[in-house]
């Protein structure tokens, strides 16, 4: 069953209302993430990243849903073998 009336929402898990801004900036085409262009943005992002986080440290960039970010964090804080419960 096709609902063709009204807006379309995105949902997840939703329904969530999205500016138009925002759904007219997601309206062009995806970044080639070979190009020079996302080469450089790339750059750019890590070195502006020690300075949003206040840190003198190396910083990450994880391509990954929210599970990949929980999966990124719980694997810097805890060592290979440890039993942990996570609900």
């Amino acid at each position: 069953m096709t609902v063709a009336n009204g807006r379309e929402f995105l949902s997840i898990p939703g329904p969530t209302n999205i500016p138009d801004a925002v759904l007219q900036a997601m309206h062009r085409p995806a970044v080639d993430i070979y190009s020079d262009d996302m080469v450089e943005l790339t750059r750019t992002l890590l070195e502006d990243l020690p300075k949003v986080f206040r840190t003198a440290g190396r910083t990450f960039i994880y391509a990954a849903n929210g599970h990949g970010g929980w999966e990124a964090a719980v694997s810097n804080v805890l060592s290979r073998g440890e039993t942990v419960l996570v609900l």
